[in-house]
């Protein structure tokens, strides 16, 4: 969730895992008994459970403005959640939607008017993004290793590209009061 506070953006992460991937994975298996991700049952992550935290957030009375996502990545649930009412938003992970916002986050981080709850597995996987720039000057995410994740920096930035789009259209204060969830 992505929202704006006293001038500063805010962000409140949360990852999912599956139950099965914590018998072999250490630090994952501790981001989930430390609270910063969330096991779901089975031997994939399970999306239905996923859909429901949504559903039950929205039922609680936040008013959620977009549910951004990569539609190479969450299309099934994205239509589920359509399906109920909830605002998604495609976006598809290239230059033209990681490029400025990817510099956005990094100018906010650097002028401390961007922060997150302390969540480690957020921590981790910013830490693993590498800036690739091309001959344009446009930057994309990548990791160095296939161990490095860095899909919740990815969704991130998609969060800070919605928040943009809305800055343009003169809506932002009104956007910003609302959180926003994002898929990568």
């Amino acid at each position: 969730m992505l929202f704006l506070k006293d001038g500063a953006y805010h962000c409140i992460p949360r990852f999912y895992v599956p139950e099965s991937t914590l018998e072999e994975n250490e630090k994952y298996r501790n981001f989930v008994l430390e609270g910063a991700m969330v096991a779901t049952p089975g031997e994939m992550t399970d999306y239905a459970f996923i859909e429901e935290e949504l559903k039950e957030l929205a039922a609680r009375g936040a008013d959620i403005r977009d549910i951004a996502f990569d539609p190479a990545q969450a299309a099934y649930l994205m239509t589920r959640l359509d399906q109920a009412g909830l605002p998604v938003v495609e976006m598809a992970q290239n230059v033209r939607n990681l490029s400025e916002p990817m510099k956005e986050v990094e100018a906010l981080t650097l002028s401390r008017r961007f922060w997150h709850d302390g969540n480690a597995a957020m921590t981790w996987m910013v830490g693993n993004v590498v800036a690739k720039v091309d001959a344009k000057e446009h930057i994309y995410p990548r990791k160095e290793t296939a161990a490095n994740k860095i899909d919740g920096a990815v969704a991130l930035i998609l969060a800070m590209g919605r928040a943009m789009q809305a800055e343009d259209t003169g809506s932002m204060d009104d956007w910003l009061s609302n959180p926003v969830r994002a898929k990568s």
